[in-house]
């Protein structure tokens, strides 16, 4: 084997190396991401003693945390559509919470009138302003006249509504 013959093997070598070690890099920095995964689901239908259905209903708003590090979330908003006589975003909790690897937070929010849990998005704020939402961006952009502040469907415009006061 002559000189450029080693030479090249050793580059090629390198490059091989170079390129496995950037693609662990890559995986270890995706699964160190925050993975948490907001659900809206239907609650309990309320009764009264008679065994008649009260015109009430409640969903659930389920925070849960997916990744590998815990996660302090300091709002969690529903958003009703329009249709509905309701306020444009609801803050359903006042404390931080911190959710812990594998673990959930859910919180139950009573209507007064018959909504089903696919009529509404959640979205979780966490202490960094990183948000995180129960549809995907598909669902948000195709349905952003349904819900009462249009521009918060849109992640990057949450902090204009918030600055508005829209969610106090």
């Amino acid at each position: 084997m002559n000189k450029e013959n080693i030479t090249l093997i050793l580059a090629i070598w390198a490059a091989f190396l170079s390129t496995l070690l950037a693609i662990i890099e890559i995986i270890k920095f995706i699964k160190d991401k925050p993975h948490i995964l907001v659900k809206v689901e239907n609650g309990s239908v309320f009764y009264n003693t008679d065994e008649q259905r009260l015109n009430k209903s409640s969903i659930i708003v389920s925070v849960s945390n997916r990744g590998s590090r815990p996660v302090t979330i300091s709002k969690i908003y529903l958003l009703p559509p329009s249709n509905l006589n309701m306020l444009a975003t609801i803050n359903l909790i006042t404390n931080p919470v911190e959710i812990t690897e594998g673990k959930s937070y859910s919180i139950r929010k009573e209507l007064e009138n018959e909504a089903s849990a696919n009529d509404f998005m959640a979205c979780a704020e966490d202490v960094t302003g990183r948000y995180f939402w129960s549809h995907n961006l598909i669902f948000q952009l195709t349905n952003i006249k349904k819900y009462s502040c249009r521009g918060m469907v849109l992640g990057k415009y949450m902090k204009i509504c918030d600055k508005l006061r829209l969610f106090k």
